[in-house]
């Protein structure tokens, strides 16, 4: 029995005929183009160690960091492009076999009896999903990725004390004011505010018609609401004695002591759930709130 002696590394040339340095070969399925669509590379026959692909050349020879390397993949039959280093097609080929004369039906592994198909097609099975990997973790670990497990584990609801997922409030939560585990955003944040705050989206309107003396008005928005009466006594001897109560405490009074014909103006905030009345003579008040235009 005799035995060829011949290196493993093939040589590839340039068009010049030179050795092809810091070239490109693209290595894809047969009768495809490799530049566009390129099958698993690896560097042993286990296909354990993944290879990049386009492989890099060096003198003519396939090269990792430095080191020349055979290159191996699961499929029997490919297509190649071999480019230099301005990125010049050398040479291509669609179609070729990897193990001429050896079908893929074929037996290779004599121990469990499978083709060369069938570990093929198990190998590609293997190389899309991962899922029969003799150490996960490990291959978790080349990779820089993280189990389901793990990322659930360090994911867990924002807090003030850590790090975590937290979801985007809705505008009725964010006026509700009461959930503090979730995020909200400037623009729902502004728009709290001007429709919660004093002068935002207000504006002055004489309500004098719709309100009447010794009547208690409940504010029954959200916001805050700025009240101005004024007070017109245009003789000497007529009546201008006025209070406002909220909520049941006294909050304006004036009187017509020591005047004579003046005009006078009080004012007060009106918040949200409290109630006001006024007494007085209404037929020489204005009332005023500034407040959401309907």
């Amino acid at each position: 029995m005799s035995n060829r002696a011949s290196t493993p590394f093939p040589i590839y040339n340039d068009a010049d005929g030179s050795p092809l340095d810091a070239g490109f070969i693209y290595f894809g399925p047969p009768n495809n183009n490799p530049l566009t669509t390129q099958i698993a590379l690896f560097y042993d026959a286990a296909l354990t160690q993944p290879a990049e692909n386009p492989a890099r050349t060096s003198n003519g020879y396939i090269v990792k960091n430095g080191a020349i390397r055979q290159l191996f993949c699961a499929e029997p039959i490919i297509s190649i492009v071999v480019q230099n280093k301005r990125k010049e097609t050398v040479w291509n080929a669609g179609y070729v076999n990897l193990n001429p004369g050896v079908a893929t039906d074929a037996v290779i592994d004599t121990a469990t009896g499978d083709s060369q198909a069938e570990i093929n097609a198990d190998t590609l099975r293997i190389s899309e999903n991962l899922a029969d990997l003799n150490n996960v973790e490990q291959a978790r670990d080349n990779l820089s990725v993280y189990s389901k497990e793990y990322v659930d584990g360090k994911t867990g609801a924002a807090s003030e004390e850590a790090a975590g997922i937290a979801e985007i409030a809705t505008q009725e939560e964010v006026d509700a004011g009461a959930d503090d585990l979730k995020i909200v955003t400037p623009k729902k944040l502004d728009d709290y505010f001007k429709n919660r705050s004093l002068g935002f989206n207000q504006k002055y309107q004489d309500v004098t018609s719709s309100r009447d003396i010794d009547v208690e008005y409940p504010n029954d928005t959200d916001s805050p609401i700025m009240v101005n009466i004024i007070i017109d006594g245009q003789t000497s001897t007529e009546t201008r004695n006025t209070t406002v109560e909220v909520d049941g405490l006294e909050v304006i009074a004036t009187s017509n002591s020591n005047e004579d014909a003046q005009k006078k103006s009080a004012s007060f905030v009106w918040s949200p759930g409290e109630k006001y009345k006024i007494t007085g003579n209404k037929s020489i008040l204005t009332i005023l709130e500034k407040r959401i235009l309907p």
